[in-house]
């Protein structure tokens, strides 16, 4: 068993309750980027870390995986989870990456594309770093519609007098022509975009509850007031709206998300 699976199989829904959701798409997004032994690679808005995790272990370079994010706490505990992998993380912003100019093969970035305040100046910087004939990978949210147990619970909050903000965020950037469009002002040329859905499996409303708290800290207190009235053993809204997503398992949970490969030529 390889570092990553043993890390993957050491991880369960106590551990990081969101992992049911982003795993599939940090395996997705890694996969896609086709990466090789011994190039050098960048994963900006790196987060948790799990893409520059993962990245490293394929790279095998030293030195060779780098990773950004602007929040210092999801950097550190990044660095913590991650202390025994070769990874050099880097405190910064997206508008000015501290790099020389055309020396990553590759740039990722798994769902934060859409969060940034200057996307078309982002993509540009993202742009200075790739060498020629490099490659930049994006995965990015589709519509919120397509996600029907985020819909579903971003409503039953909604009715609830919650702000929904950060919800509709993570998929503000649903267009794909939209999206292409930024990534070729910048100059990248062979773009294209492809739609991808994950089914992701939780044992109960709980713990995708949990799944969410842990993606969105900021609706932290609103879901665990929505895991208390599904305590409460009385059949709730949110168990209503997802009653066609309920079987005898537990919780489907569909994503769908758009994949942007593009080069620089």
């Amino acid at each position: 068993m390889n570092e990553y699976m043993d890390l993957k199989h050491r991880i369960d829904e106590t551990y990081y309750p969101a992992w049911n959701l982003i795993n599939p798409w940090v395996e997705m997004l890694v996969e896609h980027a086709r990466l090789k032994r011994g190039e050098k690679v960048l994963d900006i808005g790196t987060g948790r870390g799990w893409v520059a995790q993962r990245a490293s272990l394929i790279t095998k370079t030293l030195g060779g995986t780098h990773a950004i994010d602007k929040d210092p706490d999801l950097l550190s505990h990044a660095q913590t989870t991650h202390a025994e992998a070769d990874i050099i993380w880097l405190h910064g912003d997206l508008s000015e990456l501290p790099f020389q100019a055309e020396i990553f093969d590759c740039v990722i970035g798994n769902q934060m594309f859409q969060l940034l305040s200057d996307p078309k100046k982002n993509s540009a910087e993202i742009f200075r770093v790739i060498r020629t004939g490099g490659r930049l990978v994006l995965n990015v949210y589709d519509r919120l519609e397509l996600c029907p147990a985020h819909q579903a619970v971003a409503k039953i909050l909604k009715c609830k007098g919650v702000d929904t903000e950060p919800l509709k965020i993570m998929h503000s950037l649903h267009d794909p022509i939209k999206l292409g469009d930024i990534i070729a002002t910048s100059g990248f040329k062979d773009i294209s975009v492809v739609r991808k859905t994950h089914e992701a499996r939780f044992t109960s409303l709980r713990t995708f509850y949990s799944a969410l708290a842990a993606e969105f800290p900021s609706l932290r207190l609103s879901l665990e007031n929505l895991i208390a009235d599904e305590s409460s053993g009385g059949l709730s809204d949110v168990k209503t709206a997802l009653r066609d997503y309920i079987d005898d398992d537990g919780l489907r949970v569909l994503t769908t998300s758009n994949f942007l490969f593009a080069r620089r030529r």
